[in-house]
């Protein structure tokens, strides 16, 4: 992601989409503050066929771009530098979630900006820490039922066990 894209997305009112911004041919989209009452921004709303498109170009570009085929530290490598991105955007967010949601400064920044942040670098440390084996390459439509993602249940018994209790698999 360019420097002049991610400025450009904390003022920017209209849609990104496959690559471009776009007006949006939808509904107004007004972000009022409860706490205020003011209006904050406007936002351009897209038409369901520009979602449609945003949708596709989306899913273009996760398919041929070089995530779903990069190492896993290759991957927590660009999350870590997006966790960087949006820290020293810290005071900014805080200011943001302030005016949409109204929140007292100590609860915006500690609970609904700094506990996010956190979580972007525990889980990129947690993928980083599981075994290969856990990396599925399975596409996802192979863990679905419907439109639900099925389970994978791993049960795993003591060392030493009979081998009637082997470790089990079940979807």
């Amino acid at each position: 992601m360019s420097a002049t894209l991610v400025a450009a997305l904390g003022t920017e009112r209209r849609a990104y989409i496959d690559g471009t911004w776009t007006a949006g041919r939808g509904a107004k989209i007004s972000v009022v503050s409860p706490g205020s009452e003011q209006l904050v921004a406007e936002l351009d709303g897209a038409a369901p066929d520009q979602v449609e498109a945003a949708i596709g170009a989306a899913r273009r570009a996760f398919d041929a771009g070089g995530w779903p085929n990069s190492a896993p530290e290759e991957r927590i490598a660009i999350v870590l530098r997006f966790a960087a991105a949006l820290e020293a955007r810290r005071d900014s967010l805080t200011d943001t979630v302030i005016q949409e949601a109204g929140c007292p400064r100590l609860i915006a920044q500690s609970v609904q900006v700094d506990m996010a942040l956190q979580s972007i670098r525990e889980l990129a440390d947690l993928y980083g820490r599981m075994p290969a084996w856990q990396h599925s390459d399975a596409p996802l439509r192979d863990y679905m039922v419907g439109a639900s993602v099925r389970l994978s249940i791993n049960r795993y018994e003591a060392a030493g066990s009979s081998p009637r209790s082997r470790p089990t698999t079940s979807r």
